[in-house]
């Protein structure tokens, strides 16, 4: 199926499957209104998408202005959630982790700007073989955890001493 997509196509998808559902997870979760995680799932296959999107800024062309937006748009997310934790422990004491999941706007973006960022970078220099080589070793190697560490996290943290482990505000 998205082997067929046009531009258009994946543009559309993008926007309907990851930027509007990551956008209003994010302002729900503020609100403290949270939705069963097997029904926003369900409704809204958000790691496809990311998966997608990756496709797609994996095909487009590598130029200075999507170089500059894709930094500007990495600098305003970040400083966003960096922001909304700061704000939120000095009115309450307390590190507020709202905003800092993979399906929220503020990891979404900074995380797709990163991936145009690093492909930018590395696919226009002249790369030894030695380097590539060792790119492409990396992300062989690496690709499997990146697809369930979400997954595998979960799992892992339900356990009582990694929760203990990794307790910042105890």
């Amino acid at each position: 199926m998205i082997k067929n997509f046009n531009d258009t196509d994946y543009k559309f998808f993008i926007v309907l499957f990851l930027l509007i559902p990551s956008f209003v997870f994010s302002i729900l979760n503020i609100f403290d209104i949270n939705l069963s995680q097997n029904l926003v799932t369900s409704i809204f296959p958000i790691s496809i998408a990311y998966i997608v999107s990756s496709i797609y800024i994996s095909k487009i062309k590598l130029n200075k202005a999507y170089r500059n937006v894709a930094l500007i748009l990495f600098l305003i997310f970040t400083i966003i959630l960096v922001l909304y934790m700061y704000l939120t422990f000095i009115y309450s004491g307390a590190i507020s982790y709202k905003l800092d999941s993979w399906m929220y706007i503020t990891t979404l973006i900074p995380s797709l700007s990163i991936f145009y960022l690093i492909r930018y970078i590395f696919e226009n220099k002249k790369l030894s073989n030695v380097s590539k080589k060792v790119i492409k070793e990396v992300s062989l190697v690496t690709f499997g955890i990146y697809l369930f560490h979400c997954i595998l996290i979960e799992k892992i943290y339900a356990y009582e001493f990694v929760k203990d482990l990794f307790t910042i505000n105890p």
